[in-house]
């Protein structure tokens, strides 16, 4: 099939008079025009990801196994896959989102990106970053888990405040997971310290609620809906063949075009898109 070699070699390319495509229209022309690069890099994030994919795997399956101690089914083993893939899209898993981040973002900003050599040179300077955002995402998953579990115990016994504590905990956790839309995007975009990027990422993830919103929504959506129907078998495949690329492409679009247009473009005084 020939995912490994490059695909930007030149062809009958576009007639550089065409009007210039913006927004939604712009997304599925690159969208297309970069499938197989997608495929090629999701294929090699995935292949990096997998410790840390089953550090996720193993934290989520002991979770469920709890509300689903006699499962002989297996829908613990095919949810815990699930919220695996999808924690993969919204959070990342560590420096190697550095560099998955990176072709990404060339992508959405027609930028010429070589996969292989690329991915792993930017994984390493996204080093420092990658694994304080992953220690944090890691220990954060473990005690929002271990907090819901006992927050429902609460709600199961009566305790009234429980209800108002798990949702709290669970915009939390919105939040937070809107943080990563652009915690990478910063880090490869720009050259700050570790807790300056974190910052700014969050504070970026609430100036732009609404189109978080309208991302992750559909993210989420079509992820659960395509999954709860695969196997476990195929799940994984399609997961490591193309998912996440395809489902973090719009998110980090939006990001790297946005980041461009308010912080280069308009530092340069050019006008935006």
């Amino acid at each position: 099939m020939g995912l490994f070699f490059n695909y930007d070699k030149p062809g009958k390319g576009i007639d550089k008079d065409a009007p210039k495509k913006k927004g939604v229209f712009l997304y599925f022309e690159l969208f297309f025009r970069k499938f197989w690069l997608l495929m090629k890099a999701n294929m090699l994030y995935c292949a990096v990801s997998l410790p840390v994919m089953a550090i996720y795997n193993f934290l989520i399956i002991n979770a469920i196994s709890v509300y689903l101690p006699n499962d002989t089914q297996g829908v613990s083993w095919h949810l815990s896959l699930i919220f695996t893939v999808l924690i993969t899209i919204l959070w990342g898993t560590g420096p190697a989102t550095g560099g998955f981040t990176y072709l990404l973002r060339n992508f959405a900003r027609e930028e010429h990106v070589w996969v292989v050599s690329d991915f792993f040179e930017k994984t390493k300077e996204s080093f420092k970053l990658g694994m304080v955002v992953l220690i944090m995402d890691i220990v954060l998953l473990f005690l929002g888990i271990n907090a819901a579990s006992v927050y429902m115990a609460f709600i199961k016994q009566g305790i009234g405040f429980a209800r108002y504590a798990l949702a709290l905990l669970g915009v939390l956790f919105l939040f937070y997971t809107f943080m990563h839309f652009y915690v990478y995007e910063f880090c490869v975009t720009f050259e700050n310290k570790t807790v300056k990027t974190i910052k700014n990422a969050f504070i970026t993830g609430m100036a732009t609620l609404p189109v978080n919103f309208l991302i992750s929504a559909p993210v989420t959506v079509l992820t659960v809906l395509l999954f709860g129907h695969l196997t476990p078998f195929a799940l994984i495949l399609v997961a490591f063949l193309m998912w996440i690329s395809f489902m973090k492409f719009p998110v980090d679009f939006y990001a790297a075009r946005m980041l461009k247009r308010r912080f280069i473009d308009s530092k340069n005084g050019e006008s935006g898109e």
